[in-house]
């Protein structure tokens, strides 16, 4: 129901060039693949919204852009168990709550 993407960002003002790197984490299937991690569907508002916010974080830290809040607002799910920390990859590279 959730997943999490860290992003890096860095400028390099010598060749007037920009880079963003991310990782996005997944999660084990129990039933299909325990072994291995699989990346979570994103919602295409979902996607818009952090964009957005990494779009507005970039031109705050080097462009001086006005800060508008950062939104955190989540699309409703239904999960159907609790979360199980063993089958989420961020969980279990200690970054979950960053």
């Amino acid at each position: 129901m959730k997943g999490r993407v860290v992003f890096w960002f860095m400028l390099d003002e010598k060749a007037s060039t920009g880079i963003v790197l991310f990782q996005l984490f997944g999660q084990k299937c129990q039933a299909c693949s325990p072994a291995q991690f699989e990346h979570a569907m994103w919602y295409p508002e979902e996607v818009v919204k952090v964009i957005g916010n990494l779009f507005n974080r970039i031109g705050q830290e080097y462009y001086g852009f006005y800060s508008p809040p950062v939104r955190v607002d989540r699309r409703e799910g239904k999960p159907q168990s609790r979360h199980n920390m063993e089958m989420c990859q961020a969980c279990t590279e200690g970054i979950a709550k960053l």
